[in-house]
C-alpha cells in the first residue's frame, strides 16, 4: 500500500539542501522490505540476493513497469534497506535539481536515488539533470531509478531519443533493468 504525500513546493536547490533524506515519494507505509517482496512472491531468493549483490557493488539499477502502482518505488524502498553501513545514498530533488552533491561525494561510496525519469511531475528528474546523472555513472556513481516502460528496449530508445539523447555509452552502465508487471495465475 502507498501513501501519497501531498505535492510539496519545489522551490531552487540550493548546496544547503540535505540530499541524504529521502524526498517526495520515498514513504511506503507500512513500510516494505525484501522478506515482504519474497514471502508475496514478488521476487524469489535467487532474485533478492542478485539486487543485494547489485546494491553493494554500487550497479545503477533502474526498476522499470509502464503501468502505474506496479511496485517500482516499492521495490527500491526495500533495496534500502540492505544498503551497505559505507554507501551514501543521495536523493535527487526534481525539475530544480542541480546535481551540487557531486562535488562532495566520493562515487566509489555514493548511489543515486531517482524516485523517477520523467518529465510529469516536478519532483521527477529529467532534462539536463538527467543527462547529468548518466554522466556521473561514468565517473562511477551507483544509481537507483524508476522508469514508465513495458521493455529494456523501450527504456533505452525512451532515454536515448530527444529531448534526452542519453548516449548509448552512458546508457550501457546501467547495470540491472528490472521489469515488473501484474501477472494472473
Amino acid at each position: 500500500v502507498r501513501r501519497r504525500l501531498e505535492r510539496p513546493s519545489v522551490e531552487p536547490m540550493h548546496h544547503s539542501h540535505d540530499h541524504h533524506e529521502p524526498y517526495f515519494g520515498w514513504e511506503v507505509d507500512p513500510p516494505i522490505s525484501i522478506l515482504h517482496l519474497v514471502e508475496s512472491g514478488t521476487l524469489d531468493t535467487r532474485l533478492s540476493a542478485i539486487l543485494w549483490l547489485a546494491l553493494e557493488r554500487r550497479l545503477p539499477i533502474v526498476s522499470a513497469a509502464m503501468p502505474r502502482l506496479v511496485g517500482k518505488t516499492t521495490l527500491l524502498v526495500a533495496l534500502r534497506d540492505l544498503a551497505p553501513p559505507w554507501l551514501d545514498i543521495v536523493y535527487t530533488r526534481g525539475e530544480e535539481e542541480d546535481l551540487c552533491f557531486l562535488q562532495d561525494t566520493d562515487p566509489a561510496r555514493t548511489s543515486i536515488w531517482v524516485n523517477e525519469l520523467s518529465d510529469h511531475l516536478p519532483w521527477y528528474l529529467w532534462g539536463q539533470p538527467a543527462r547529468e546523472l548518466f554522466a556521473a555513472l561514468e565517473r562511477g556513481y551507483g544509481l537507483a531509478a524508476t522508469l514508465h516502460a513495458d521493455t529494456p528496449k523501450q527504456l533505452f530508445a525512451y532515454l536515448a531519443r530527444p529531448p534526452l539523447r542519453i548516449p548509448l555509452e552512458q546508457l550501457a552502465r546501467l547495470g540491472l533493468i528490472i521489469n515488473l508487471g501484474f501477472f494472473q495465475e
